[in-house]
């Protein structure tokens, strides 16, 4: 997929109109998605089979012009993470994949282990994330050329 941190940051440059990596951190981490992202419960009149209330319904559904900027970061950060874990689900589908190991700067922000951890129990998947996530991806590349 297209979607990762590249668009997160674009994103959040269009939104926040600059700033750096340690900026986007900082402000997610002090976000609340419960001020920026609407849950089933919130827009569903009765429960749903095998949804919980508290899953996201509408990404960015509570934006307003005084939106928290911590919270609209927090909720791009969402948006993106969890289009990330959907879209390897619908992928492993396909072949019977239920395990998936997450590379690269973003599994390391602030409320990913949270967000990771409500996608693995709505598709009853598997998201792992290594030590040192960030790196994973230059150290697979230097190990495919010594190969």
């Amino acid at each position: 997929s297209a979607m990762g941190g590249g668009t997160l940051f674009s994103l959040f440059h269009i939104v926040m109109q600059g700033g750096g990596w340690q900026h986007l951190r900082m402000l997610a981490e002090k976000g609340d998605l419960s001020k920026i992202d609407k849950t089933i419960g919130e827009v569903s009149q009765s429960e749903l089979p095998d949804l919980p209330l508290d899953a996201t319904a509408i990404n960015l559904g509570k934006f307003v012009r005084d939106s928290r900027p911590q919270d609209i970061v927090l909720g791009l950060v969402n948006l993106i993470l969890q289009n990330i874990g959907v879209m390897a689900n619908l992928a492993g589908q396909g072949c019977g994949i239920h395990n998936f190991v997450f590379l690269g700067r973003m599994v390391t922000l602030p409320h990913a282990t949270d967000i990771f951890a409500e996608i693995e129990k709505l598709y009853r998947i598997k998201i792992i994330i290594p030590k040192n996530p960030e790196f994973m991806t230059a150290i697979g590349a230097a190990l495919s050329i010594q190969s």
